[in-house]
């Protein structure tokens, strides 16, 4: 067993002890599931014999469940997050109001939550939207929020400093961005995997990003253990991710589609979209009874204009300390670009909500369509895994 699949098991094994002890059994229930699990991979040996260090290694990591699930039991209300210090809560108070004086309320209501993963901002009704037209991720502060904001800061600060000052800077101010956004599951996702992909362009390592993963998922159920099973978020979150790292490539080989973003990367933005998409279904048929089979639309219609919104927003912001009138007219500008991704949300919202209403979602059927459906994403991650072999 290779290094990074020892620490790969490691993690998964100790997050499903985790994930185990919150069904609320007893230790000793949970011992008797090791032990049992252990029996199997040592009975293994006798049929695969070439496997037998590789079964036994898998026996002997088994430790880690128990791990996980005593951490649970002693700490399952535990959160280490930190709170958001006054003034960066002045700080963003501040941008907000700047929003406000500039565009109408749902514009900068949207702006807000686009910017910071307020979505409490929004009304029910528009959230519903968002959820129904499947780009409830914008207001959700994750990837996409921080890699434009850490392209920004780099682009500025490297013009200025070293490579390794640069870093240092570049890791605070985005320490400073999730303590802003209250350490949410998504947001600290996203941060923990931005800080250690810099970290490694730094030094010139490539790390599996399945690794990163994992560590960045033991880090946060280290910080607060209940996020893994009571935490949608943190679910969709690492679900979505996992869904670019294992479906992405065999989805684009099976469309045979090139290897090119193409105008407005439309080809990148429907690859993530439906990679992403493919992975969390499952979860949001079982949870909510939904699936947004307009998604794909909607997030090829409005991702490409994400970038600019935020860019425009970061101005608004600063330049509302220089001069009124000039956030006003970057206002004008953010406000063209609001005001049509929330027409898109609007009618694909709607549109899903009445194609929703007519499909048969019941408590049998969603295990069923599920079922089905993770076999379909099986055998295409294996077709993929066959072309790789040849």
């Amino acid at each position: 067993m290779l290094p990074y699949q020892f620490l790969l098991y490691s993690i998964t094994f100790f997050l499903s002890g985790i994930f185990i002890a919150s069904f609320q059994l007893s230790f000793l229930i949970i011992s008797l599931i090791v032990l049992l699990f252990c029996l199997i991979l040592i009975f293994l040996t006798f049929f695969y014999p070439e496997k037998s260090k590789f079964f036994i290694c898998l026996a002997g990591l088994s430790f880690f469940i128990l791990a996980g699930t005593s951490y649970f039991l002693f700490f399952k209300d535990l959160d280490l997050t930190p709170d958001c210090p006054d003034f960066l809560l002045s700080a963003r108070k501040f941008m907000v109001n700047s929003f406000k004086r500039v565009l109408p309320v749902l514009e900068s209501k949207y702006l807000t939550s686009l910017m910071f993963g307020e979505k409490y901002q929004l009304s029910q009704e528009f959230r519903d939207l968002l959820a129904s037209a499947g780009v409830a991720h914008l207001v959700a502060f994750s990837g996409l929020h921080l890699t434009i904001s850490t392209l920004l800061i780099t682009g500025v600060i490297s013009y200025f400093f070293s490579p390794g000052f640069s870093l240092l800077i570049t890791i605070i101010l985005i320490s400073l961005l999730l303590l802003i956004t209250g350490f949410r599951a998504t947001a600290l996702r996203a941060g923990i995997m931005m800080i250690a992909y810099l970290l490694a362009s730094q030094v010139g390592r490539k790390i599996k990003p399945v690794i990163i993963v994992s560590l960045t998922a033991l880090i946060i159920v280290l910080l607060k253990p209940a996020a893994l099973t009571q935490d949608l978020g943190f679910q969709f979150s690492f679900l979505a991710v996992l869904g670019l790292i294992y479906i992405k490539e065999p989805l684009r080989r099976f469309l045979k589609m090139k290897n090119q973003p193409g105008i407005l990367s439309w080809r990148e933005i429907f690859l993530t979209t439906s990679s992403a998409l493919i992975a969390v279904n499952p979860l949001l048929i079982i949870k909510f009874n939904q699936i947004s089979l307009v998604a794909i639309v909607s997030n090829l219609l409005i991702l490409g204009f994400v970038p600019l919104t935020l860019v425009l927003g970061y101005l608004i912001g600063f330049s509302a300390i220089l001069s009124n009138h000039l956030s006003i007219i970057l206002g004008w500008f953010a406000y063209i670009l609001i005001k049509y991704q929330i027409s898109v949300i609007q009618i694909f919202g709607r549109l899903n909500q009445i194609i929703q209403n007519s499909l048969p979602f019941t408590f049998f059927t969603n295990f069923g369509i599920v079922a089905l459906y993770c076999l379909g994403v099986i055998i295409l991650i294996y077709r993929n895994k066959a072309h790789d072999a040849l």
